[in-house]
């Protein structure tokens, strides 16, 4: 098993990375296109935010904890695999859509659909036990908590 000090700077690693890439991914814009370029538009995006996600989560499930972190990290590790079982057929479910408003639902359901809201809120409070593990520890780590 990892050190805690090993174990920590990895997730902050693993955060770090699925955060540059996510943040370098370019937003669609809904500015003069179609429904239809906006549609494929946010499938592309939301199928690469959830291929991001999901490599965040297998590279965690593949890590060898310490025993003081196992239990939060068994958690935000299944919080994360519930997240993308909430979302892996938005992007799919992106063709069937006729219409702004249908656009928009499904995009907030993405963002805010209640097994989302849920699986955040699981994440939230994993990610704060491990970031108290850490403080507890004198571990210098900023663990990114909020989605």
């Amino acid at each position: 098993a990892l050190t805690l000090e090993e174990y920590f700077q990895q997730v902050d690693d693993l955060q770090d990375d699925a955060e540059d890439s996510i943040i370098g991914l370019e937003a669609p814009g809904d500015l003069g296109t179609t429904l239809e370029e906006q549609i494929e538009a946010e499938r592309e995006f939301l199928e690469a935010i959830n291929s991001i996600t999901r490599d965040y989560q297998k590279q965690l499930d593949n890590m060898d904890p310490p025993p003081e972190v196992q239990k939060p990290h068994k958690e935000l590790s299944n919080a994360i695999r519930d997240y993308l079982e909430a979302n892996e057929d938005i992007p799919s479910r992106l063709t069937d859509v006729k219409s702004q408003s249908e656009l928009e639902d499904l995009l907030k359901e993405f963002r805010e659909g209640p097994k989302v809201t849920a699986a955040s809120e699981r994440f939230q409070q994993a990610c704060q036990q491990l970031q108290t593990i850490a403080d507890d520890n004198n571990i210098d780590v900023a663990m990114e908590c909020e989605d």
